[in-house]
């Protein structure tokens, strides 16, 4: 688990700001979020197609703007909908 606000600054140890992460790309998190050569965490806002998932922004070696991107492998539920819809769709083409 990683504190997407870090505890050390006063992030809370809840559910809402606990996110995935193995051990080996928990070690590449950087303390300071705004730190550009390790990676950081936030969460993606209110409104947006993915709204409350933990983005990801890479340090600038790998992407120079650091773009934020979500992890969909730690969101099961997310690909399991996705693939229930494919299922539904095959289905329904199957009976027709």
């Amino acid at each position: 688990m990683h504190h997407i606000v870090p505890w050390a600054t006063g992030g809370p140890t809840d559910i809402d700001n606990l996110t995935l992460v193995c051990d080996s790309c928990h070690a590449h998190i950087t303390a300071d979020p705004d730190d550009p050569h390790g990676w950081a965490t936030d969460t993606t806002p209110p409104g947006s197609a993915l709204a409350g998932r933990t983005r990801w922004r890479p340090p600038i070696g790998i992407d120079p703007a650091r773009r934020p991107q979500v992890n969909h492998l730690h969101h099961p539920e997310h690909i399991l909908a996705e693939s229930m819809k494919r299922y539904r769709a095959k289905l329904t083409h199957l009976r027709n």
